[in-house]
């Protein structure tokens, strides 16, 4: 007898022919299907699933910028990398602790790999070397989602070293000034708050940076670490607002993650976790047995009128008064921590006159309205509060309403010689003071 066919499942744009027992047709949408077929006649009838996985190659336009991060157990093949993308061709740069280098490779044709899950991807091979060593490079692009995944190999540096890059990153960037601006350029201040971390002692003070965006989504970041390190780094965002961070100064290294909060708002704001860390060097100037740190990042655009910042309000509040504080960093061995109250103006803030009962301590505080930098000086008296000891300097950003609670953040750091000359890192804040509610009537 003639077989009955029923199928559950089937595609709208899917036929079966039962006469040739064929399955045909173009489907519309990436995804994965599961078709049932049951065949049925008068001695039963048998059930067989039949699994379709589509792929959609539309994601994957004609160029694209793409940005990594290497995962930490990679030794010295640990890092960042960026990459664009033209057709099948892509060029990029690829930076580790030892050495930064340019590759460029071209895909292959497609294939379907099995791992993590069934994926359509081109594939390209090339290397790079270092001190003579092969460094092998595979880039793996998805044409599904336009992701790039990039894994570095070696046998010669001392061991085998293999690394992949970090599963939040590896993303593609599509941001075009003319054909899709991005929707929160605009220059950003931030700090670098110190958080929890490992070793003998830890910076007390906060980091700080200086972050341009621009409507192709392009990131320039600049800073200082709370030692004074200088950081700089340029990277796209992705289609989803983020970015790796990865920089090295000798033996010193900050690597993480960071992206805007609320991109598409009229209150954008950055924020991320970065890992700060230092060897040990028993030469160094400060912090010579290393350490570990972790530093949240938090930012918010500077306020500005077409190309011109006009001078910043900072910490306005009805109290019309800001908090000085130096604490932290070994001060402790010279001072109890160093606090004034300050006036907050359109263009900066005043201190009583230096010298006085009402600024012992000297403070004194100036901001740049164009960048957003704090900088200053304040005494360190003797026990008995007569005498200057020493003239300490400080430096900060001020950062507009990072947290969206409608509070500016003014942070930074201080270096202080200990009893052996070593460096120590204090911190640095001017905030706005806490204002008791009004009793209820």
């Amino acid at each position: 007898k003639e077989l009955e066919w029923q199928v559950k499942g089937l595609p709208a744009s899917l036929t079966v022919d039962p006469k040739s027992r064929t399955l045909s047709g173009t489907l519309s949408q990436a995804g994965a299907y599961v078709i049932e077929f049951t065949a049925r006649n008068g001695g039963g009838y048998v059930t067989h699933t039949v699994s379709l996985r589509a792929f959609n190659t539309s994601s994957a336009l004609a160029s694209a910028r793409y940005t990594g991060l290497m995962e930490l157990n990679g030794g010295p093949l640990t890092g960042s990398w960026q990459a664009t993308r033209t057709g099948k061709k892509i060029t990029g740069t690829y930076r580790s602790p030892l050495f930064t280098r340019s590759f460029s490779a071209t895909f292959g044709e497609p294939v379907i790999v099995d791992s993590p899950s069934y994926s359509l991807r081109r594939i390209a091979n090339t290397k790079v070397t270092y001190d003579g060593v092969p460094i092998y490079l595979t880039l793996s692009w998805d044409l599904d989602t336009d992701r790039l995944f990039f894994t570095v190999a070696t046998e010669d540096l001392v061991q085998n070293y293999y690394v992949v890059t970090t599963s939040e990153t590896g993303l593609v960037s599509h941001w075009n000034a003319k054909t899709r601006p991005h929707p929160a350029a605009a220059r950003y201040t931030g700090v670098l708050l110190p958080g929890e971390g490992e070793g003998p002692s830890l910076p007390d003070g906060a980091g700080f940076f200086t972050l341009n965006l621009t409507s192709d989504g392009s990131t320039s970041f600049t800073g200082e670490t709370a030692l004074g390190q200088k950081l700089t780094q340029s990277m796209p965002l992705s289609n989803r607002h983020d970015a790796p961070f990865f920089w090295i100064s000798g033996i010193t290294l900050a690597l993480g993650n960071f992206g805007l909060i609320d991109a598409t708002t009229a209150a954008p704001r950055f924020a991320g976790e970065l890992v700060w860390a230092k060897d040990v060097d028993k030469k160094a100037k400060s912090y010579r047995d290393g350490f570990e740190q972790q530093l949240l990042l938090v930012g918010a655009p500077l306020p500005a009128t077409g190309k011109k910042l006009p001078p910043l309000a900072p910490l306005a509040n009805s109290a019309n008064r800001a908090e000085f504080g130096l604490s932290g960093g070994g001060l402790g061995r010279l001072s109890k921590p160093i606090a004034q109250t300050l006036t907050p103006t359109a263009t900066g803030f005043t201190a009583p006159k230096a010298g006085t009962v009402d600024n012992p301590n000297r403070v004194a505080v100036k901001l740049d309205p164009k960048t957003g930098v704090v900088t200053g000086s304040a005494a360190i008296l003797d026990p008995l509060g007569k005498k200057v000891v020493r003239t300490q300097s400080f430096r900060g950003m001020l950062v507009k309403d990072p947290l969206g609670d409608g509070q500016d953040v003014v942070g930074g750091y201080f270096l202080l010689p200990d009893a052996k000359g070593l460096l120590q890192s204090g911190f640095f804040e001017i905030t706005e003071p806490e204002v008791e509610p009004a009793p209820a009537p």
